[in-house]
């Protein structure tokens, strides 16, 4: 996950609904992070990120809620 306070923060992205989702679709998710990630305090909501695997961007979004 990169940010514009932070670049190469790993996560994992949870789907609620379990659907296949294409390029150019919207979709709510949750994202997970290691519990001893210093970074993740720098979370907020309305932070703008992006998602890549390796060096390919296959996602950006808005974080919409941050929960403890």
């Amino acid at each position: 996950m990169d940010s514009e306070k932070f670049s190469d923060l790993a996560c994992c992205v949870g789907f609620a609904d379990g659907q296949e989702y294409y390029d150019g679709d919207s979709a709510e998710s949750t994202l997970s992070f290691y519990k001893d990630e210093p970074l993740i305090h720098e979370i907020n909501t309305g932070m703008n990120f992006s998602l890549r695997i390796f060096d390919l961007q296959v996602a950006t979004g808005q974080i919409l809620s941050v929960k403890g």
